[in-house]
């Protein structure tokens, strides 16, 4: 295939790279929030519709040197944009429309390159068919493939580890560089094979002849159905007759399920663990095996072997669903990837029986990819607006399961796909739709409030069961508690939950120097993350407390819901927007803080906000800190241990004398506290040989003792799960 085998290698393995490369570059600007990721996605998708449509186009419309001349045209408006960097100015300090922003910044700094890429594949096939007529031009398919599967493996595995984002971004634009001079060599050659006085009055009539030896029709533009542009391989010649308009339907709608699933299962997989590259790659790459199995050759989806592997999974997730966030994190992996593969290849597999004749393809590829697009519209802009929790993939699972009925019991006189018979399958499909309709009515039992936005789902409930004394009220983000307060006139301003006298941000208030002092007892202290407020409960009169919320709906759910900031004598601040941006801002304006402690307790449903964790932020955080001032880290989480970053931190300023303090609690019931872990750091030598912070110190864990530096150019995650 020679230089246009390597530019569709290419240009797949770049419309890959930049997705995770650019989500991870504007993470820290909204967040860590999991909605980068899914809206990126969106961008992406849109984006590569449009791509399908200007190669469709320009296939149709324009003359062979038209092509050229307009690819030449774009090549150099692109490296005009060149090198990547994505810039923030010009977003608003409290994120008030996350969503627009991502989008906004994704179309500046890589829209048209992006559009470039989608568009490659397919017009260089058209090409390579009038060029070289005798050649079978669907082998590219198979490169783009390779080139889309490199990506998607070598991202988090060789990319990510090893070098810096500003590296990755340089890396990219040299590889786009080289890219656009392929791309315009291909287009010489175009230019040259097609003198002007051999202009066709019919550019896309002369494009549907049939190649030599070949069953189906080279189809130039025709746009290769992928979420993120993979190519595909040749589909081989369906039904003579035109579809239906049920048939047209079903093409938009099975993708935009398995789109949808893709995007629901991407969610549930970072809400409750981290917004990283490897989750977001990880569905991606089985969504995209999916399509590659199912259009490579209907012999990988057998219906007497998926029929039932959906009943399976979805009798799987149900349990997973059920068990929630104790069911340990490989597996949940482990049961989410495995249910989308499953779902997509039953998506994908259906569709490929309802290929059409091969005068339709061009359509037929332009409604798979728009049906990936309307996906990816519904799970970001319908879903937050529809649902009151992320139900679109139990929505979609259910959809799944009940399309694929529809399909089976349409066709009676083909194979048999279920077993045992198909009444007995459609009730145990149903019976399963319907668990996942009980799961959702069950979130909303005894809920006083429930909201959803870009950031998660919120929802207070009250429990009034069992003695009256222990009524109380919860504050949920996703799947976790994020603080409660009792009724009881006496427990109503206790320190519960996580910030008990024994926990590590109690030792740390309560044994600050400047709290022992009589002359000088007040505390200027600034909390990333505002919960219930509950910290205030330790707040005296002549106190500061500034927060740092990013979170609308939590600020307005601790006023509405909970009385702790309003029943504190301490003088309180909410600043809206994400800590660090909001804390950069004020140092760029001289305005530090001089605080006497800084306390993050930042994360989200178990979600770990990576950005705060960073050497460059904690910099930030010692210049808002008093010299004799305590940083305060909340570490609990179920499936990352976190201490080894920590302590790599505190090793930074060990000349000084800055120790890394770790402070577990068990908890207490009578106290109505949880079990806790929080790292101090500090240098406060009063504070350190205090004999009762002493006292509370915990040993450290086996392989906490191990380097591990986050910077904002480098992070792995996965290198501290539990």
């Amino acid at each position: 295939m020679g230089i246009y085998g390597a530019t569709v290698f290419l240009s797949a393995f770049l419309l890959f790279l930049v997705q995770p490369l650019l989500a991870k570059y504007i993470l820290p600007w909204f967040g860590g929030s999991p909605g980068v990721w899914t809206t990126s996605l969106l961008f992406f998708q849109v984006v590569l519709t449009a791509g399908y449509g200007w190669a469709h186009l320009a296939a149709r419309r324009l003359p062979p040197r038209g092509q050229a001349l307009a690819t030449w045209a774009l090549l150099g408006l692109t490296l005009a944009l060149l090198p990547l960097a994505p810039s923030r100015s010009g977003l608003a300090a409290d994120i008030a429309t996350p969503t627009l922003d991502i989008l906004r910044v994704l179309l500046a700094s890589v829209g048209a390159a992006y559009f470039l890429l989608s568009a490659t594949s397919p017009m260089l096939q058209a090409w390579h068919s009038r060029i070289r007529p005798g050649v079978e031009p669907y082998r590219l398919y198979t490169l783009a493939n390779l080139g889309s599967l490199a990506a998607i493996t070598g991202y988090p595995l060789l990319v990510e580890p090893n070098l810096r984002l500003g590296n990755q971004t340089l890396l990219w634009s040299l590889l786009y560089a080289g890219f656009a001079l392929m791309c315009a060599g291909c287009a010489w050659r175009l230019w040259k094979s097609s003198p002007p006085a051999a202009a066709e009055a019919s550019p896309g009539a002369a494009a549907l002849t049939p190649l030599p030896g070949s069953s189906t029709p080279s189809v130039p533009g025709s746009p290769t159905p992928s979420i993120a542009g993979s190519p595909m391989p040749a589909i081989a010649e369906g039904t003579s007759e035109s579809p239906t308009a049920r048939q047209r339907w079903l093409w938009l709608l099975l993708p935009g399920l398995s789109s949808l699933m893709l995007l629901a299962t991407t969610n549930q997989l970072c809400l409750d663990a981290a917004a990283i590259p490897l989750l977001w790659l990880l569905p991606m790459g089985v969504y995209l095996l999916s399509f590659i199995l199912c259009f490579h050759s209907e012999r990988w989806y057998p219906r007497a072997v998926f029929g039932p592997g959906l009943a399976v999974a979805l009798a799987g997730i149900c349990v997973i669903l059920y068990r929630d966030v104790y069911v340990p994190l490989p597996l949940q992996i482990a049961a989410y990837t495995l249910t989308l593969f499953v779902c997509s290849m039953v998506c994908h597999g259906e569709l490929v029986r309802l290929r059409p004749a091969p005068r339709h393809l061009t359509s037929f590829y332009l409604m798979i990819s728009a049906g990936g697009a309307l996906g990816g519209v519904f799970v970001n802009l319908l879903a937050p607006r529809l649902f009151r929790g992320y139900w679109e993939f139990h929505l979609g699972l259910g959809a799944v399961a009940l399309v694929a009925l529809a399909l089976l019991f349409r066709d009676r006189g083909a194979e048999n796909w279920l077993l045992p018979p198909r009444v007995f399958a459609a009730l145990f499909l149903i019976g399963l739709t319907a668990a996942l309709g009980v799961h959702i009515s069950r979130g909303l039992e005894d809920a006083v409030e429930v909201k959803r936005n870009f950031f998660g789902v919120l929802k207070v409930f009250d429990d009034d069961r069992g003695d009256p004394g222990e009524h109380h009220r919860t504050l949920m983000h996703g799947r976790i508690v994020h603080g409660y307060q009792y009724y009881h006139e006496e427990k109503r301003y206790w320190p519960v939950s996580y910030y008990g006298p024994a926990s590590g941000i109690g030792v740390a208030i309560m044994n600050h120097p400047r709290r022992l002092d009589p002359d000088r007892r007040s505390l200027r202290i600034a909390v990333i993350g505002l919960g219930t407020g509950t910290i205030v409960t330790y707040g005296e009169e002549g106190d500061y407390f500034r927060f740092y919320e990013i979170n609308p709906e939590v600020t307005r759910f601790a006023q509405k819901h909970f009385t702790y900031l309003e029943d504190t004598p301490a003088r309180t601040e909410i600043v809206p927007g994400d800590a660090r941006i909001s804390m950069e801002r004020e140092l760029r304006e001289g305005r530090e803080g001089a605080f006497d402690l800084v306390v993050l307790d930042a994360f989200s449903s178990d979600a770990v906000p990576v950005h705060l964790l960073t050497r460059e932020c904690y910099d930030v955080y010692r210049r808002h800190l008093r010299t004799d001032g305590i940083l305060a880290v909340h570490t609990s989480s179920r499936y990352f241990n976190l201490n080894p970053v920590l302590r790599s931190l505190g090793r930074i300023h060990e000349e000084e004398g800055t120790e890394a303090m770790l402070v577990e609690d068990a908890g207490s019931g009578l106290q109505e506290t949880d079990p806790t872990s929080w790292v101090l750091l500090t240098s406060n030598r009063e504070f350190l040989s205090n004999r009762d912070v002493r006292a509370a110190v915990t040993p450290w864990g086996a392989g906490d003792d191990r380097p591990l530096m986050f910077t904002d150019d480098y992070s792995n995650l996965f290198r501290l799960l539990k």
